[in-house]
């Protein structure tokens, strides 16, 4: 019994993101509108970021982050 994951076939993963890319400038009208709401998403995503690995523990998280010093 193999463990290892399938191999993506050619394009698989590209059409996936080119389909999310056509939603996002469809949904706010111009590349530029919708690279502002990706990047905006972006730095939200960070922030709840860090302040998840402010609150979760090194040991409950098993050290999937750094120690804060």
């Amino acid at each position: 019994m193999s463990t290892e994951p399938a191999v993506a076939t050619d394009g698989e993963a590209v059409s996936a993101i080119e389909d999310i890319t056509s939603q996002m400038i469809a949904e706010h009208g111009s590349m530029r509108a919708a690279l502002a709401a990706a990047v905006s998403q972006n730095e939200d995503l960070r922030r709840r970021l860090d302040m998840t690995m402010a609150a979760v523990s090194y040991g409950f998280s098993r050290g999937w982050h750094h120690k804060q010093e």
